[in-house]
């Protein structure tokens, strides 16, 4: 009785795994269905052609298609359910889920809206150039269009300040604990993403100035510094020198005198500066590394632009 039950608990075992066996490539024969539908512009029956349709299974796999000239797309999918994107040059992307079953058609249209590129058509702040330990806090502002996505202020050059943003268009960065010795460029950085993740930024400078440098190895005594390049030039029969100070271009006469000393900011550390004429006018050539060339006109260097 005991060898009985035992054979025919076998049995049972052998016949429920020859089931499901056969019920497992049953299941995997099954045929494939098929997705198929058009790319359309948006309000419209405008086709998009080469627009690429991917389809994604539960196990991650992916199948593609391009639609033709008349916006028609066709895949061939196993049976399962499957999330779906569009996506094509110049336009939003669509998304959208199909369930696909064996040997049918899955119906699914995409009407894609032209993506509007963004663009930053100003970027200002105030101030232009400060001291340091004045208490200032900068103002950034920027003017914006088109469909954004995401939009980020960064600080991507000089000592590292607090910065808030409060929109695409505004933001703030404090100044008020920023110590410098020698005079810096602050740069900041308004990047927008738009809906079709095409990314476009633009920057803006800062000048900031130390308010007073404490001597260290006595009065009068300098080591190095932050002047790079001196030129001499003539104006109204005077000779004058040119220099910088870091980014900051200057301009003084030359004499037994202290005179005044005329400045303006560049965007950028000045390496040079070459002097030229052209067109019965004078012009300093900023080597600026990375920047480039910064040209200024100094034909009147009280007034440098």
């Amino acid at each position: 009785m005991k060898t009985t039950t035992t054979w025919f608990t076998m049995l049972i075992c052998m016949l429920l795994s020859l089931s499901f066996m056969t019920g497992t490539a049953y299941a995997a024969r099954l045929p494939n269905g098929t997705l198929t539908g058009k790319v359309t512009i948006f309000g419209s029956a405008t086709p998009i052609p080469g627009a690429t349709i991917t389809a994604t299974s539960p196990l991650g796999t992916k199948f593609t298609a391009t639609s033709g000239a008349a916006g028609e797309y066709s895949i061939s999918l196993p049976p399962a359910t499957y999330q779906v994107i569009c996506v094509a040059t110049g336009y939003n992307t669509g998304s959208a889920s199909a369930v696909i079953k064996s040997s049918l058609k899955k119906v699914l249209n995409f009407a894609l809206k032209p993506a509007t590129t963004t663009t930053i058509s100003a970027l200002g702040v105030t101030p232009v150039a400060f001291t340091e330990a004045d208490g200032t806090i900068i103002q950034l502002r920027a003017s914006v269009s088109g469909s954004i996505a995401s939009a980020t202020w960064s600080q991507v050059k000089g000592p590292k300040i607090p910065l808030t943003t409060f929109s695409a268009s505004r933001a703030s960065a404090d100044a008020r604990n920023l110590n410098v010795a020698v005079d810096a460029e602050l740069v900041f950085r308004l990047t927008l993403v738009d809906t079709a993740q095409k990314t476009s930024y633009k920057d803006v400078s800062v000048f900031v100035a130390p308010k007073d440098i404490t001597p260290i190895l006595g009065p009068n005594v300098q080591v190095g510094g932050s002047t790079t390049a001196v030129q001499k030039f003539i104006y109204n029969n005077s000779d004058w020198s040119i220099f910088n100070l870091g980014s900051r271009l200057c301009a003084t006469p030359i004499g037994t005198t202290k005179g005044t000393v005329h400045s303006i900011y560049v965007p950028g550390f000045i390496n040079d500066i070459d002097l030229v004429t052209f067109n019965e006018r004078n012009y300093a050539l900023l080597s600026i590394g990375d920047a480039g060339i910064v040209v200024v006109d100094i034909s009147n260097p009280t007034a440098m632009f």
